[in-house]
C-alpha cells in the first residue's frame, strides 16, 4: 500500500494542476482566436472571389462595347471617305462647270471635310 499524501503535498499538486489548467486554458482561448481569424479570413476570400467575378464581367461588357464601339467607327470612317470622294467626284464636275461660285464652294466644302481650312 501506498502511504497516504499529505496535505502539503496535495496542495503543492492542486497548485500544478491549476497552472497546467491555466496554459492550457491559455492554448485553447488562442486557437478560438485563430479559429475566428481564419473563418473571417475565409469569409473574406468568398467576398474578394464575389467581387473579382463582378468585375471580370464588367470588363467583359466594356470590352463588348468597345468592340462595338470601333465597329461603329469604322463603319463611321467608311461613310466619310465615300462622302469625301463623291466630294472629289463634284468638284471634278464643277471644274467642267462654268458656274465658278459652285465650283468655288463645293472646292472649299471638301477642303474643310479634309481639314485643309
Amino acid at each position: 500500500m501506498s502511504a497516504p499524501i499529505g496535505t502539503d503535498e496535495m496542495l503543492d499538486r492542486i497548485e500544478e494542476l491549476e497552472a497546467e489548467l491555466a496554459k492550457a486554458t491559455k492554448a485553447l482561448e488562442g486557437v478560438r482566436s485563430f479559429t475566428v481569424e481564419l473563418e473571417q479570413a475565409e469569409s473574406d476570400n468568398i467576398l474578394l472571389i464575389a467581387r473579382i467575378e463582378e468585375l471580370e464581367a464588367e470588363l467583359e461588357h466594356w470590352r463588348e462595347e468597345a468592340d462595338l464601339g470601333w465597329d461603329k467607327a469604322e463603319e463611321r470612317r467608311t461613310e466619310l471617305a465615300k462622302a469625301v470622294r463623291l466630294m472629289e467626284v463634284s468638284v471634278e464636275v464643277a471644274r467642267w462647270e462654268l458656274d465658278l461660285d459652285l465650283r468655288d464652294s463645293v472646292i472649299d466644302f471638301l477642303a474643310e471635310l479634309k481639314g485643309e481650312k
